[in-house]
């Protein structure tokens, strides 16, 4: 895949779905924005919500790296990753990540959180956040 530059655009909202999953389109931009060539500008995979779903689907962040970086298209991507993964267990997975609430990270995690999201409110879903911040980011003035 080519790579991406993440100064000039943001990754795909965290709700896209690819493969039926939500947040793995979002990943493999800010993969490509780490291939060589590519700028991931303020975005990472770790720590965050995109290494959580790598780790669920059982798959490190260099192992991403390498087959976003080898395979021809996205749809290839979501193929390798999902392979073999019951559309229950994707379903739950969607459900969780959707309802994901601040107050539900993981203290590991939190402390980058609060970095990166100083004024996000316990409540608040984690993806109406992400998204939130995406939109600030790149407002047009």
């Amino acid at each position: 895949m080519e790579p991406l530059d993440l100064r000039s655009q943001p990754p795909r909202a965290p709700r896209e779905r690819l493969g039926g999953l939500c947040l793995v389109p979002r990943t493999i931009d800010k993969a490509r924005g780490l291939l060589p060539g590519g700028n991931a500008g303020v975005y990472f995979i770790s720590p965050g919500v995109s290494s959580f779903l790598l780790s669920k689907l059982g798959v490190t962040e260099d192992a991403f790296l390498t087959l976003v970086a080898e395979a021809r298209d996205e749809e290839e991507v979501a193929a390798r990753l999902l392979d073999g993964i019951a559309p229950e267990r994707i379903a739950r997975w969607n459900g969780m990540l959707e309802n994901l609430r601040v107050d539900q990270i993981s203290a590991g995690l939190l402390p980058a959180w609060r970095q990166f999201f100083p004024d996000s409110r316990p409540d608040q879903l984690v993806f109406d956040v992400l998204t939130a911040d995406d939109a600030a980011m790149f407002a047009r003035t």
